[in-house]
């Protein structure tokens, strides 16, 4: 019974050693000597990753020794997925391209009325004004002709008209820059040029009644006493009586 046991067992190893065999080779398209070509299984293509024992490593474990993970070839797309891919990429780029269109219409446009508001404005405010009303006018440095400007609207208007004209209607400097550019005006005897040009400024905003004046010519004072005929009174008396009474 013990030998028949083991004959048996060794028929069975070797029907499994021969099964084994014949799966190998047909696993391997080659069967008693002859390579048969396979049909690939699927369209993908992987990336295989062998193991090797290395007597350098650690309690003998296996080490791979394929590509890393990061190299090995994902699945690819199919051709449907890749056209479907390619057909959304040329429809972004198309609308991409229509709304720069618009985009650059809209900005010829905006830049086409800012340059035709800005030349309307440019009949009653000078570059330095301009510049003042995109920014701050504090430490702004003013053109002579602005200054010019605005010396004739504060003859013109008074202190308070000044505040609300460069409150409401242009930006123009401080009373005190007015202040401090008339400073710098020469005082020398004779003529003065600079203060005759402002004077005449405000004299031209000046009403017909506020032009008349009074001229009085050298007069010659003498001591003495005088009859007014119209009322026979004495003028030329002294009202102070320790003064003395002329002659």
């Amino acid at each position: 019974d013990s030998l028949a046991a083991t004959s048996e067992t060794t028929l069975q190893i070797s029907d499994i050693r021969t099964a084994d065999a014949a799966f190998w080779s047909e696993s391997h398209g080659t069967s008693s000597g002859t390579s048969e070509e396979k049909p690939p299984l699927a369209s993908h293509s992987t990336a295989t990753t062998n193991f090797s024992a290395d007597s350098s490593a650690d309690n003998g474990a296996p080490v791979c020794s394929g590509p890393p993970p990061e190299s090995r070839v994902l699945p690819s797309l199919s051709y449907a997925e890749l056209h479907k891919r390619m057909l959304e990429l040329e429809y972004k780029v198309e609308s991409t391209r229509r709304k720069m269109a618009l985009a650059y219409r809209a900005r010829s446009k905006v830049q086409k009325e800012y340059e035709k508001l800005k030349a309307e404005v440019a009949y009653f405010l000078a570059p330095d004004q301009l510049h003042c009303m995109a920014k701050s006018s504090r430490g702004a440095l003013w053109s002579e002709g602005t200054i010019r400007k605005a010396l004739k609207v504060r003859l013109a208007c008074g202190s308070r008209g000044y505040n609300l004209v460069k409150k409401i209607l242009a930006p123009l400097p401080s009373q005190r820059t007015l202040q401090r550019h008339l400073e710098v005006l020469k005082s020398t005897p004779g003529a003065l040029p600079d203060l005759l040009h402002a004077l005449s400024e405000e004299v031209n905003g000046m009403e017909d009644h506020e032009k008349d004046v009074i001229d009085v010519g050298e007069v010659e004072v003498k001591p003495g006493l005088l009859v007014d005929p119209t009322s026979g009174e004495i003028l030329g008396v002294p009202a102070d009586p320790s003064t003395d009474t002329p002659d």
